[in-house]
């Protein structure tokens, strides 16, 4: 249950009653608005879920009492809070330049792929090598 720091008082109990019973009647429907709307990024959706219940809390003075499409207004209030959420991650991307001077040195770098096997055909013949000198057998 939010708390009074996060909006609303809490004080004589109707804004905590109207966020219940919104919450008891739309929190199924909204998280599957919620997932619905991530696509691949359905891992999101309890905490974008959480996040929208909150921003419901703190804008429940904006929701009529007569409203009739409350669902419709819960959804506006998520759809603000994953753009929100999408345009956060965004400013964290880092671009890189694979094109800068260093670029040469990737493109000497040998592949993974090709150490592991560089690695194992090493073992592989110290093995040998061990195995026939143990044996006194010249190489």
């Amino acid at each position: 249950m939010p708390d009074a720091s996060a909006g609303q008082p809490l004080g004589g109990g109707e804004n905590e009653a109207r966020f219940e019973s919104l919450h008891t009647l739309y929190a199924r429907r909204l998280r599957a608005y919620i997932a619905a709307r991530l696509g691949v990024r359905f891992h999101l959706t309890d905490d974008l879920a959480q996040d929208t219940w909150i921003e419901v809390w703190r804008s429940l003075h904006l929701l009529r009492a007569d409203e009739t499409e409350t669902f419709g207004w819960l959804a506006s209030v998520a759809r603000r809070v994953i753009t929100h959420h999408v345009r956060r991650e965004r400013s964290r991307e880092v671009a890189v330049d694979f094109g800068g001077p260093h670029a040469r040195l990737l493109a000497k770098a040998p592949a993974a792929e090709d150490v592991a096997m560089a690695r194992a055909t090493t073992r592989a013949v110290v093995e040998v090598l061990v195995r026939t000198s143990a044996l006194g057998v010249a190489a």
